[in-house]
């Protein structure tokens, strides 16, 4: 974030932004951008000092990016707390910077200053910026329409600040005011108690490319394609990457934008031609009743292994427990998770939804005053990416990052993912899926949040919504995420020519990759992103369940004879 980037790579997050009329001029865009950098290099410069990382985020919200806005008034706010805490082992650094800003800019402090005068200064400096961003997070809040979070926020802040503190009760009655104003449109449009909740349970904004985003981290350049191609030839002998001219022609281009699988061999129609493990099958179950690596239930298992280093985390396999070493588990070794885990189970999507507060009443519920009730765990759909769920997803994903070392972004399993940043890119928010949980997950693997710029939150955002496109779920009957590396350079079309199959080993670390038709040497392999049934529908249906992959219509040779 503290690179300059091309004005044309700017497009705001914030449904409102974007909204015709609502645009930012041009000069705007380039001053704060200039603001931007300045305070990213002060946060480098002194990660600890509330009042940069409150500035910052006020510089992203009116640039439009409220849900980075909201992350940095909550960095903002931990500072505070932990100044104000005496006991807080990061206080003593918090108080010291503090009492260093104050003397700069606060006329007549010098540090001849009297000790009972300096912790005063101190003290109300800490409980201002407090509040000032808590105030930027409820209105960030507002700015995602996470109406559930800023009820809470709001209590949570009245509760510190009962006297001054009036603004949060009336952002907390607008709050409620627009979350019934939205729950009303959904019923009088006929939609299913259901399909109500999944609507209102979380907020939202656009999936971006963030502008600052390095040029080499937006593009599956050469080296990428070499190693891709490097790491495919080990889990089959008959593809290689390439250029696709599914998403046009590609003759001309010195870099081109859409790649796929081809065969380097002729494959026989019901033939198997690539079989891959990976460490990407996760779900909430585990470590408690499942494999560390994998969904197998440990129970199930004759023999279940364990590790000397770690007593949390147990596998069914010798496969798995190479597949953990090899990519993650120094990062989470002897490490409890559990409090994100739990807070997963008593969300919408989890199996405890409902007994967290009196009469089984949900979170939303309780805060919004709607009438909701658990939803039954059972009949859940495993394939709809439950927000409170995705710390959970991350944990994996931040671990393997952090074993391997250097830019998350520039992990070979994350470099080549495209997340969805047109139009219908939509992502899904909430304050404990997007902030809390992945900061808490980093702070248990011992990553320093406010100083360890490789994990900042545009980057976990990032990685998030390239793995969100890229992943799939198994219907198992509970929710859980699972991403072949191979599967995010497949292309899709509505006549595939292969499938992704259930292994013999029936391991969801396992996939297994079939010809359903005679595959030429020279073709691309092509694999449908829709379920069988989606597959039995007219082009029109198809077009509109793609949009969340790929933003535009499909091109593939089916749809285009159905023109």
């Amino acid at each position: 974030m503290d690179q300059s980037w091309s004005q044309n790579l700017y497009k705001p997050s914030s449904m409102a932004h974007s909204s015709p009329g609502c645009q930012i001029s041009s000069e705007k865009v380039a001053g704060f951008q200039n603001k931007i950098i300045r305070a990213t290099k002060r946060i480098q410069e002194t990660p600890y000092l509330h009042f940069i990382w409150w500035e910052r985020g006020a510089f992203l919200s009116q640039l439009g990016f409220p849900e980075l806005a909201a992350s940095d008034a909550y960095k903002a706010i931990l500072l505070c707390n932990a100044g104000l805490d005496l006991c807080s082992p990061l206080g003593s650094i918090v108080r010291f910077t503090t009492a260093m800003y104050a003397v700069f800019n606060t006329d007549g402090l010098t540090m001849q200053t009297s000790e009972q005068l300096f912790r005063q200064v101190v003290g109300e400096n800490l409980l201002t910026i407090r509040k000032s961003s808590y105030e930027m997070l409820i209105n960030s809040m507002m700015d995602l329409f996470a109406y559930t979070d800023v009820i809470k926020t709001c209590i949570e802040a009245r509760n510190l600040y009962p006297t001054g503190g009036e603004s949060f009760d009336e952002r907390n009655l607008i709050a409620k005011k627009q979350f019934h104003s939205n729950a009303k449109a959904h019923a009088d449009s006929g939609f299913s108690i259901k399909d109500q909740k999944q609507n209102l349970v979380a907020g939202s904004c656009r999936v971006r490319s963030y502008p600052w985003l390095p040029a080499r981290q937006r593009v599956r350049d050469k080296g990428l394609i070499s190693i891709a191609n490097n790491d495919l030839r080990v889990s089959s002998n008959s593809l290689e990457i390439q250029p696709s001219t599914i998403g046009g022609s590609v003759q001309g281009l010195a870099q081109p934008n859409c790649f796929g699988i081809f065969t380097t061999r002729r494959i026989l129609k019901g033939k198997p031609f690539l079989k891959q493990t990976h460490p990407f099958a996760i779900s909430l179950e585990q470590p408690e009743l499942q494999c560390g690596n994998c969904f197998h239930f440990l129970a199930d298992c004759s023999s279940v292994l364990d590790l000397k280093c770690c007593s949390i985390y147990r596998y069914c396999s010798t496969k798995c427990v190479t597949a953990a070493l090899d990519n993650y588990h120094r990062a989470i070794c002897g490490k409890d998770f559990s409090e994100i885990i739990n807070r997963a189970h008593n969300s919408y999507g989890g199996k405890s939804e409902g007994t967290k507060y009196p009469g089984g009443e949900t979170e939303m519920g309780h805060f919004t005053g709607w009438a909701d009730k658990a939803t039954d765990f059972k009949t859940m759909d495993p394939h709809f990416r439950y927000v409170e769920q995705v710390p959970v997803i991350l944990i994996r994903y931040l671990a393997m990052a952090i074993q391997y070392g250097g830019d998350p972004l520039d992990h070979p399993h994350i470099a080549p993912l495209v997340a969805n940043d047109t139009a219908t890119g939509i992502m899904s928010w909430s304050f404990n899926g997007m902030i809390l949980g992945p900061i808490k997950a980093l702070e248990i693997m011992g990553i320093d949040i406010f100083a360890d710029q490789r994990f900042d939150t545009w980057v976990l955002l990032t990685m998030w919504c390239r793995i969100q496109n890229n992943s799939a779920a198994l219907d198992v009957g509970f929710p859980n995420s699972v991403m072949s590396p191979t599967y995010s350079w497949f292309n899709h079309s509505c006549s595939p020519n292969a499938a992704n199959i259930t292994t013999e080993s029936q391991m969801a670390c396992d996939t297994e990759t079939v010809s359903l038709k005679t595959i030429q040497k020279g073709d691309e392999v092509f694999v449908s992103y829709l379920s069988d049934e989606d597959l039995k529908m007219g082009r029109r249906y198809r077009q509109q369940r793609l949009k969340s992959w790929f933003g535009s219509d499909c091109r593939c040779a089916r749809c285009q004879e159905e023109t």
